[in-house]
C-alpha cells in the first residue's frame, strides 16, 4: 500500500508570563553583548549565553577567513569562540573546509536562514556529512548566521550530544534575535577599532604634518634653498596623506593641491573653489581661510554636500601658509559618521529595551556594595530593613550602600555569597526570598551574572503574583485530588457493593444453567446471566472511566499474536453478528508482523467497543476489520493502521463531533433504540491514546476526530467507518521462542490436558454465606470439595490445625482481613499453601495489594466456574511438574 508518512506539529501555547521572562532573558543576554567593545569578550559572551538559554551541549561561533558577496567552493572559516559541556571534545580554533558547512553557508547566505536538523541519525544528510557531525558526537544541530551589515561574518552552531532534540520556534526566533545583536556588535567592534586606529594615525600625522608646514614656513623666510628642500619635503608628506589638500589663496584661486593616490579628481590648479562647491559652502570656506590667516589658528569644521552622486559628509581643516595663503585639508568622514550613528542608535535602543524591563537591575561589588543601578524597577526589600534611618527612599538613591544596611540581613548575606560564586565559577546564580512589608507578604527573585572579577549584575524581578498563583494553584490541585480520591474511593466501594450480590447471581443463573431445563426455563436462565454480563460491562466501564479521567490507568508490555487477537474477538461477536445474518470478517495485510509486543488486553478492549458498536448499528450487510501498516518507525517499532468499517445507519452531523466525549451517544433520545452507557469510545480514545496513537471516524460525508496529516478520507456515504493507530514493538522469531513470558491463547482459555486430578486440599475463606454457597457448588461441579472459614480469624485457626494446597482468600472479612491473614501466613515456617483472592475490589490497585502481600493471582467478582477451573488447572500443572 502507498501511506505516506505521518506529518504532525505539536503546537504549545507560550502563556504571556513565559513569553516575556523569555524576552527578558534574550534582553539580558543583548545588554551583556554590548557592554564589551572587545571583539573576544562579545563572542565568548555569546556563546555562553547561547549555552545556558538552550540547555544544550556545546555551541561554537563560526567566522569566515575571506567574506565575499559570493562563496567559493573552498570557502573556509574558524571556530574561534566555544562553549561546551563535560566530556565533549574542543574544536576551538580548528579550521574546517568540509561540504557541510559549505552548503550551509551557501543556504544561509543566499536565503538569510538558518539550518535545523532535529535528529542527524534520521536527516536526509549524505554519509560524507553524516560522519563529520558524527565524529563530534552531534545528535541535533542549529546552525544560526551572523551578518556584519549585508555580508555574512559566520555562524552560531548550537550542538545536542546527548540525544535529539526538536528546536522549538521560540528557541531559533530566540538565537536569530542573539545573532542580530551578535551582529551589531561585531559590526560596532570592528569600527570601533578601526576609527580608532585611524584617528590616533591621522591625527599624529596631522600633527607632525602641521608641525613640519611650521617649520617649513618659518624656514622660508630664511632661505630660498631652504624653502626648496622644504617644498620637496612638503610634498613627498603629503602626497602619502589619503585626506586631498589644497593651497588655496585669499581669493579662492587653487594654487597647488595633492589627491590621495586612490583618488580619481582631475587637478583643480588654477581654478576657483566655485567650481566645486555650491555658493553657500564656498561662502563660508572662503570666510574660514580669511579667518585661519588672521588669526594664524587652525580652524575645523565639516558640511556636506552631493559628491558623484553621493551624499557624502567631509571635515574640513585650514591652517595658514602665509598672510595670503593656506592649507585646505578636506577628509571623507562619511563613513566614521554613518558608524556613529549607527552606534548611537543602537545604544538607543539598548537603553529603551533595558528602561522597558520592569526589573530593578543594579551593579554590584562581591562584596555587596551597590556600584551603579541601571534600570530603578520596583522593589520592596528596600521597605523591609530593621533600621529606617539607613533606608534609601528610591532604588536609585542605594547606589554607595551595601545591601547589609539596606536589605534584611538573611537574603542580603544569601546574596553576597552568591555574588562570590557567580564570580568564581562564571555561571549565573538565581535567588528568591519571602519577605513582609507593612503586613504584606511579598517574593522576589533574582539572578546574579557575573561580569568582572569584582563585580556582578544583580536583576531583581517581583514574583509575589506569581507565588501566590501558585500557592492556589497548589491549594486548588489539593482539593481535586481529594475530590478525586473520594469519587475513587466511592466508586471502589460502589463497585465492590454491586459485585458483591451479582456473584451470587451469576453464579447461581451458572450452575442453573448447566442442570437440566425446559427450553423456557434456559431461556429465563440466559436472559438472567446476560443482563447481569451487561450490567458488569457497564461497572468495568465506570471504573475504567474512572482510572483513565484521574490518570491511574497504565498499559502493560507483554507478547501476544495479533491473529489470535482478532480472531478471538470475532468469536467472541460472532453470536450478536449471526442474530443478525451479518458478515463478520477480517483482513490482516501480510507485511504486518503477527507477534508483537503490547497490552493485548486493552487492545481488545478497543476492539470489543469498536466491533460491539458495529454490530449493534448494522441490521444487515457486513462489519469489516483491516488491520495495515501505517509506518515503520524503526526496527523494533511499527505503527499500525486500523479500520472497523460497517454498512448501518451511520451518524448524523449533529452528534458525529459529540462521539469520543463521556456518556455521549449516537442516538440519545427517548425513544432511542440502541443502549449503553456512552463510555465505550470515550475509553477506546483514551486507550489509544496510551498506545500513543490517535482515532476518529468518518460517516456519511462527515469526519470527526484527530486524523493523520497522511489520510486520505474515501467519502464513505453509508455506515460509519472508525480508524484507529497505535504503536507496538516487534522483535524476531528467535526472540518470540527465548521469551521468559509465554504466550496465551487471546480468547482467555488456556488448553488444559489434566487428565487425572489430584487431590488437593482447598480452604474457602469467605463471610457471604451466598458467595459460600456459589463457590462450593461450582467446586463441587469440578470435583472438589472446600473446607469454609467465615473470616480471617477462623482461617489461621484452619491452616495451624492442618494443611492445605489451596487457599481461596476474600480480601474484605471481619475479625482479620484477607489481606493480613494472607501476610501471617507467608510468615509462618508451615508449608506454604497456593493462595488467591476473591474479591468484589476490582481495581488494579486491589491486585496489587494482593500480590504485595504475598497471594499468587486474583480473581474478581462476580467470579464463572471457568476462572476456578483455570486456578484449579494451572495449581495441579504446577504440583505435578514438582513431583515429576
Amino acid at each position: 500500500m502507498d501511506l505516506r508518512p505521518i506529518t504532525t506539529q505539536n503546537l504549545s501555547d507560550i502563556d504571556y508570563s513565559a513569553q516575556l521572562a523569555w524576552s527578558n532573558f534574550i534582553a539580558s543576554i543583548a545588554l551583556q553583548i554590548h557592554q564589551s567593545s572587545n571583539l573576544q569578550t562579545i563572542l565568548q559572551t555569546t556563546a555562553d549565553q547561547v549555552h545556558q538559554l538552550l540547555g544544550c551541549d556545546r555551541v561554537l561561533i563560526y567566522q569566515l577567513n575571506h567574506i565575499t558577496p559570493h562563496l567559493t567552493s573552498h570557502q573556509k572559516g574558524q571556530i574561534v569562540v566555544e562553549s561546551i559541556s563535560d566530556p565533549r571534545f574542543s574544536l576551538i580554533n580548528q579550521v574546517v573546509c568540509d561540504q557541510y558547512l559549505e552548503s550551509g553557508l551557501l543556504a544561509v547566505d543566499q536565503d538569510h536562514n538558518f539550518i535545523a536538523i532535529n535528529d542527524i541519525s534520521s536527516s536526509n544528510l549524505n554519509s560524507c556529512d553524516a560522519d563529520f557531525l558524527n565524529q563530534a558526537q552531534v545528535k541535533a544541530i542549529l546552525v544560526i548566521p551572523v551578518f556584519n551589515q549585508s555580508q555574512l561574518w559566520g555562524l552560531i552552531i548550537v550542538h545536542n550530544c546527548t540525544a535529539p532534540r526538536s528546536w522549538q520556534p521560540q528557541e531559533i526566533d530566540g538565537l536569530q534575535q542573539i545573532a542580530i545583536q551578535l551582529g551589531i556588535a561585531v559590526h560596532q567592534a570592528s569600527l570601533l577599532e578601526k576609527l580608532q586606529a585611524e584617528k590616533e594615525n591621522l591625527e599624529a600625522q596631522v600633527q607632525a604634518r602641521i608641525s613640519e608646514l611650521e617649520k617649513i614656513n618659518q624656514t622660508l623666510l630664511d632661505s630660498e634653498a631652504n624653502l626648496r628642500v622644504s617644498e620637496l619635503r612638503q610634498r613627498t608628506i603629503l602626497e602619502a596623506m589619503p585626506d586631498l589638500i589644497l593651497q588655496v589663496d585669499l581669493d579662492g584661486y587653487c594654487l597647488d593641491s595633492f589627491f590621495p593616490s586612490t583618488d580619481n579628481q582631475f587637478a583643480p590648479i588654477q581654478h576657483h573653489l566655485l567650481e566645486f562647491l555650491p555658493p553657500d559652502l564656498l561662502q563660508r570656506q572662503l570666510e574660514t581661510i580669511a579667518k585661519a590667516i588672521a588669526t594664524k589658528e587652525l580652524q575645523v569644521y565639516s558640511h556636506q554636500l552631493f559628491k558623484f552622486g553621493k551624499l557624502v559628509t567631509e571635515e574640513i581643516r585650514i591652517v595658514a601658509v602665509n598672510d595670503k595663503e593656506a592649507l585646505v585639508i578636506v577628509r571623507d568622514i562619511t563613513d566614521r559618521q554613518e558608524a556613529e550613528l549607527a552606534l548611537q542608535k543602537s545604544e538607543t535602543t539598548t537603553r529603551a529595551i533595558i528602561h522597558a524591563i520592569p526589573d530593578l537591575l543594579i551593579r554590584m561589588r562581591q562584596d555587596g556594595l551597590q556600584m551603579e543601578v541601571i534600570n530603578a524597577g520596583a522593589i520592596h526589600c528596600l521597605h523591609a530593613v530593621t533600621n529606617p534611618d539607613t533606608k534609601p527612599d528610591r532604588p536609585q538613591d542605594s547606589v554607595g550602600y551595601n545591601i547589609i544596611d539596606i536589605m534584611p540581613l538573611a537574603i542580603a548575606q544569601e546574596r553576597i555569597a552568591l555574588a562570590q560564586l557567580a564570580i568564581s565559577t562564571g555561571i549565573t546564580q538565581k535567588q528568591e526570598y519571602k519577605f513582609i512589608d507593612q503586613d504584606q507578604t511579598y517574593y522576589e527573585k533574582a539572578r546574579i551574572v557575573p561580569l568582572n572579577h569584582n563585580e556582578v549584575l544583580v536583576a531583581v524581578s517581583d514574583i509575589s503574583d506569581r507565588k501566590q498563583a501558585e500557592i492556589a494553584l497548589a491549594k486548588a490541585i489539593e482539593i481535586a485530588e481529594s475530590a478525586a480520591k473520594s469519587k475513587s474511593e466511592f466508586l471502589a466501594n460502589m463497585s465492590h457493593e454491586i459485585r458483591t450480590p451479582m456473584n451470587g447471581v451469576l453464579g447461581m443463573a451458572e450452575l442453573l444453567a448447566n442442570t437440566y431445563l425446559t427450553e423456557e426455563q434456559q431461556d429465563i436462565v440466559q436472559t438472567i446471566k446476560d443482563s447481569g454480563d451487561t450490567l458488569l460491562v457497564i461497572i468495568n466501564d465506570i471504573l475504567d472511566f474512572s482510572k483513565i479521567e484521574s490518570g491511574m490507568l497504565e498499559l502493560e508490555d507483554h507478547p501476544f499474536d495479533l491473529n489470535n487477537l482478532i480472531t478471538s474477538v470475532c468469536k467472541l461477536l460472532s453470536k450478536q453478528a449471526l442474530s443478525k445474518n451479518l458478515d463478520l470478517k477480517y483482513v490482516i495485510f501480510p507485511d504486518i508482523p503477527l507477534k508483537v509486543i503490547g497490552d493485548s488486553t486493552r487492545l481488545r478492549q478497543i476492539f470489543l467497543n469498536l466491533v460491539g458498536n458495529a454490530i449493534k448499528f448494522t441490521e444487515n450487510g457486513s462489519v469489516i476489520i483491516t488491520v495495515a501498516k501505517h509506518k515503520t518507525l524503526n526496527n523494533s517499532h511499527l505503527e499500525l493502521l486500523i479500520s472497523v468499517k460497517d454498512t448501518g445507519i451511520g451518524i448524523n452531523s449533529d452528534r458525529i463531533h459529540q462521539l469520543f466525549h463521556p456518556f455521549t451517544q449516537a442516538d440519545s433520545s427517548i425513544s432511542r433504540k440502541f443502549g449503553g452507557t456512552g463510555l465505550g469510545l470515550t475509553i477506546s480514545k483514551s486507550l489509544v491514546e496510551l498506545m500513543d496513537g490517535t482515532i476518529w471516524v468518518e460517516s456519511l460525508g462527515n469526519i470527526s476526530g484527530n486524523f493523520p496529516g497522511d489520510w486520505h478520507s474515501l467519502s464513505n456515504t453509508h455506515g460509519s467507518s472508525f480508524y484507529f493507530t497505535i504503536r507496538l514493538k516487534t522483535f524476531s522469531e528467535t526472540e518470540i521462542q527465548s521469551s521468559i513470558i509465554p504466550l496465551k491463547s487471546e480468547s482467555g482459555s488456556q488448553q488444559s490436558n489434566v487428565i487425572a486430578k489430584p487431590p488437593i486440599k482447598i480452604l474457602l475463606a469467605e463471610d457471604n454465606p451466598v458467595n459460600q454457597k456459589v463457590a462450593t457448588m461450582m467446586l463441587r461441579k469440578l470435583g472438589y470439595i472446600a473446607d469454609i472459614a467465615n473470616n480471617g480469624l477462623e482461617v489461621l485457626a484452619m491452616v495451624e490445625q492442618q494443611s492445605y494446597d489451596l487457599i481461596l482468600m476474600d480480601m474484605q472479612m471481619p475479625e482479620i482481613d484477607g489481606l493480613t491473614a494472607t501476610k501471617i501466613i507467608r510468615q509462618s515456617d508451615k508449608p506454604q499453601p497456593w493462595i488467591i483472592a476473591l474479591t468484589a475490589n476490582a481495581l488494579e490497585q486491589d491486585r496489587q495489594l494482593c500480590i504485595d502481600a504475598g497471594m499468587n493471582d486474583f480473581l474478581p467478582k462476580p467470579i464463572p466456574i471457568q476462572d476456578f477451573n483455570r486456578i484449579i488447572s494451572e495449581f495441579s500443572r504446577q504440583v505435578l511438574s514438582h513431583l515429576g
